[in-house]
Order: structure tokens, then sequence, then C-alpha cells
């Protein structure tokens, strides 16, 4: 994949500032029905009983890189290669084209920390520099899938894109 996009999600989980990105990969490589892990018995039954909505496990975490807050300490996480089709934003295909980075934590309902909105803003304007990607080609999520808020509410969008100029 040659990333023509970046894409900026948030969890919608509230941040226990520990390993929550842990959590995400295994919810992604789980089985899952109406938003919770089941097993694959579980859900290879509900298949073969007709039951709609089954999702199946990922071959990895859907994104390609995570922002999270453990204790006081921000780490990036790494999720599915850059060289791999995320699986963080289906709508218009985007997944085939675009670098999706998720800010772990629910930013509908609290602030966004100065120091991950700093560490979001360097590492954009790397891959920007890295893959050619235009300003006009850093979208929210919910640019593309407008029932979600991603990446919240609260999540100083027009800041943060002054901070990429």
């Amino acid at each position: 994949m040659k990333p023509e996009y970046i894409i900026i999600h948030h969890s919608t989980t509230k941040d226990g500032r520990k390993n929550d990105w842990k959590a995400i990969r295994r919810y992604h490589t789980s089985w899952r029905y109406k938003g919770n892990i089941i097993t694959e018995e579980e859900g290879r039954l509900r298949i073969l009983a007709g039951v709609r909505g089954i999702e199946p496990p990922w071959i990895d975490i859907g994104y390609n890189l995570g922002l999270e807050q453990e204790g006081d300490q921000f780490w990036w996480k790494l999720g599915r290669p850059l060289t791999m089709n995320g699986a963080h934003c289906v709508e218009h295909g985007m997944n085939h084209k675009s670098i999706g980075i998720c800010v772990v934590g629910n930013y509908d309902v609290d602030i966004l920390p100065d120091t991950m909105f700093h560490l979001l803003v360097n590492r954009v304007l790397e891959l920007m520099q890295e893959f050619s990607i235009p300003l006009q080609n850093i979208k929210r999520h919910c640019d593309y899938a407008p029932y979600k808020t991603c990446p919240g509410k609260l999540f100083p969008w027009e800041r943060f894109m002054n901070s990429l100029l």
C-alpha cells in the first residue's frame, strides 16, 4: 500500500492509563457479536443458525498506529505495518489507501492531553513528509463515516489542522 491519506480515530474507550492497545488488539482479533467478544465456537454456531452480524477475527488490530497514555508516559503503539491495508475505515475504500491512527481515549467526553496533541502533530507531519501526503488528505474518520464521531466531539480538529501548516 502507498498511503495517500491519514485518518485520525479515537478508541471511544476511557483511557485507563494502562495498556489499552492490547485490549483493542484482542477485540479486533477475536470473534465478535454486537460489540462483544465471543468464542469461535459461539460464532460458528450462530452463523450456522442464520444469525447475522457475527464478525470473524481480523488478522491484526485495524489501525496502523496508536497513541496511548500509560501512567504519566505517552507511547506510540504499532499496529498493522504501513505496507499492509488497514481495517479502520471501510468507507470509500480508505483501508486500501490510508494510514489509520487511533488516539486511545474517548474524546467525545475527555479533553485530549496537550502532550498527546503535540506527539500526534509531530508524527502526522513526519508521515506527511515521508509519503508526500498533502494537508487536504488528513481526515477524521467521521469525514467518511458520518455515524461516527472520530476523533471525538471535543478533539481540537481546527487547532490540529492549523498545527500541520
